[in-house]
């Protein structure tokens, strides 16, 4: 990724499709931990945007990841997309463990972990939201998120569309 050696391919992605793909993948894990995904978009079957497809799919992945191992038994995970001018907005909201207000602004650092995360899953990398900042970089996209200790976390992924 530092490297810049990996290419970004451009090609029409289903964004029902996409979440439909990636929440199947991810529902063993979700049962594992008695979280339920919710993907609101799944009916939404018009809705396409130009991107690389596996970039895409890798960060809206961490995002659903790190939803489910910060979420506690019943908690939900909302998925869902929308439709701007210039852009779609993707969405993964849960109401997990949230991050705490003082450490927000490292998230996205290289190894870093917050402390409440160091807590709940001792074993993570602190790697996963660095890649996905990277990933974002590299499809043109914006991460911004939204959190409070305790209350959860949404965090969302503007991808521009592609001006023709």
């Amino acid at each position: 990724l530092e490297s810049d050696t990996t290419g970004v391919k451009q090609e029409t992605v289903s964004i029902s499709e996409l979440y439909g793909d990636i929440a199947l993948s991810m529902e063993t894990a979700a049962n594992a931990r008695g979280v339920s995904i919710q993907n609101a978009f799944k009916d939404h079957k018009t809705l396409v945007i130009e991107t690389d497809r596996e970039l895409l799919g890798h960060i809206l992945e961490c995002f659903i990841s790190n939803a489910i191992n910060y979420s506690n038994s019943g908690q939900e995970i909302k998925l869902d997309a929308k439709e701007e001018t210039t852009a779609i907005v993707f969405l993964v909201q849960d109401s997990g463990i949230g991050i705490p207000k003082e450490e927000q602004k490292r998230i996205f650092e290289r190894f870093y972990r917050a402390q409440n995360a160091k807590r709940t899953k001792p074993e993570g990398t602190g790697l996963g939201l660095y890649i996905a900042s990277m990933l974002a970089k590299k499809i043109g996209a914006e991460i911004l998120f939204e959190s409070e200790e305790s209350r959860g976390a949404t965090f969302y992924l503007r991808v521009p569309k592609k001006v023709v």
